[in-house]
């Protein structure tokens, strides 16, 4: 089957990146931190130590639900549709087709997610999205495909 490829976005970002791995880092080194006083507090019974490794490990949670909301959002529109990409470094890439969720991505560096247009202008066309992630951008690209009228008629 043969298609038209009509591109629509190619985006890189690298400040919100940037911002999801701090946070994740902190987060981990202070929940380690924490973890390491509280066992530390708890074996030498000292109160001081103990309460500030809890602090410690609640900030580590804290700072993973920042990372959380640290989502990079991708947008445009093809044939009147709204067209969306979301990664968070928690819930993985999304892919979203007139507001409603057409694909769901995993966790790895180069991923392609596919949905269809479901009604409408351009109903059946192909929107598809693919990004890379790398430690310090991530890379998406949106495009759609029709397919040509020789590849209908089969």
């Amino acid at each position: 089957m043969s298609y038209v490829v009509t591109p629509l976005l190619d985006k890189t970002d690298t400040k919100t990146r940037l911002r999801q791995h701090a946070l994740l880092m902190l987060g981990v080194a202070s929940a380690l931190a924490g973890i390491s006083l509280t066992i530390n507090g708890a074996l030498k019974d000292l109160p001081r130590t103990l309460i500030t490794g809890m602090v410690l490990i609640i900030v580590g949670i804290a700072l993973h639900f920042l990372a959380a909301r640290a989502i990079q959002v991708f947008e445009t529109s093809y044939k009147g549709h709204p067209v969306r990409f979301n990664n968070s470094p928690l819930t993985a890439e999304r892919l979203f087709i007139d507001g409603q969720q057409v694909a769901r991505g995993g966790f790895g560096f180069a991923m392609r997610l596919e949905g269809t247009i479901p009604a409408g202008d351009g109903a059946g066309d192909k929107i598809v999205a693919t990004s890379v992630a790398g430690f310090t951008r991530f890379r998406c690209r949106i495009e759609a495909q029709t397919a040509t009228e020789t590849s209908k008629r089969r």
